[in-house]
């Protein structure tokens, strides 16, 4: 996309906005990689098509009702719109599918490092208060000690910080599921 031009539109009342995003295209090529030569139907989004829809849709509060993806007159070719229009929506529900299922993992993960390192904060207590002598004893609760909190820490890490990492992808995702796709001539 040499010379990307968007424009957002908001439509509705004060209470409930949703947007109009209009992006200025050379070509059909603009939204597809350069480097994959399969037809539009399989082929994989432009990561700067991506960005650049990223970038008109930050402001997180509105909804996206439509997107209109403009083209010259000379240059559209309409029979391949409704194939273009198809696979760019199969990458959003595909993208947010996917990432959806990652951070329920992700999450699940967390939870179990966490309660596994409290487990062992636990042990290396008891061994602790049971005030052994015995070395398997003092080598057990060095073990458990350091290594229970490391997956505390690490779990917590994930699960509040790791999650927020990718909530912003995931957002984008689930809001471009809803936007309708249209092609117009400028």
């Amino acid at each position: 996309m040499e010379n990307p031009y968007q424009h957002i539109e908001s439509i509705g009342n004060s209470s409930h906005f949703s947007h109009q995003i209009s992006i200025w295209l050379d070509s059909y090529n603009d939204i597809f990689s350069d480097f994959d030569p399969r037809p539009y139907s399989g082929r994989i989004l432009s990561d700067d098509f991506i960005a650049e829809l990223k970038k008109v849709s930050r402001e997180e509060e509105f909804n996206i009702s439509e997107l209109r993806l403009l083209l010259h007159e000379q240059n559209r070719k309409q029979e391949f719109e409704p194939t273009i229009i198809k696979r760019i929506h199969t990458y959003f529900h595909d993208g947010n599918s996917y990432l959806t299922s990652r951070m329920k993992k992700i999450r699940t993960r967390a939870i179990l490092l966490s309660l596994g390192g409290m487990l062992l904060i636990l042990l290396a207590s008891y061994i602790s208060a049971l005030q052994s002598d015995k070395f398997y004893m003092k080598v057990l609760f060095v073990l458990f000690e350091p290594s229970g909190w490391f997956f505390v820490w690490t779990g917590m890490d994930d699960l509040f910080f790791g999650s927020r990492k990718r909530k912003g992808d995931l957002d984008f995702l689930s809001k471009m599921t809803k936007t309708k796709i249209v092609f117009a001539s400028f």
